[in-house]
């Protein structure tokens, strides 16, 4: 036996009930955005300042591929290899800490 297709109104329904999310709830989603949008704009604005044009660090290297040599394919490989080492770099601090939590 197949379920009947819900009709449009069915999708109505749930949309309009979607929409009167609380705002409480989406409030702290909307100012982690916030404070994650702060951090990155300060990893790539710091060594600009800081070191100039010739200083070189990953953020300014994807940021240099993307909008200013219009290179998307590379600019994206090295944002998928950077966010690959952060992750390996935090999980073996976390592997780290858990064996030294361990040992105490």
């Amino acid at each position: 036996m197949t379920a009947p297709d819900p009709s449009p109104a069915h999708f109505e329904v749930r949309a309009s009930k979607l929409l009167r999310v609380p705002a409480i709830w989406i409030a702290p989603t909307v100012l982690a955005s916030i404070l994650v949008f702060v951090l990155t704009i300060s990893a790539l604005v710091t060594p600009r300042l800081l070191g100039g044009p010739t200083y070189q660090v990953m953020s300014t290297l994807i940021y240099d591929e993307f909008l200013q040599r219009l290179n998307w394919p590379a600019g994206s490989a090295q944002a998928l290899l950077l966010t690959a080492m952060v992750l390996a770099l935090v999980g073996l601090s976390g592997l780290l800490a858990r064996r030294a939590g361990a040992r105490a």
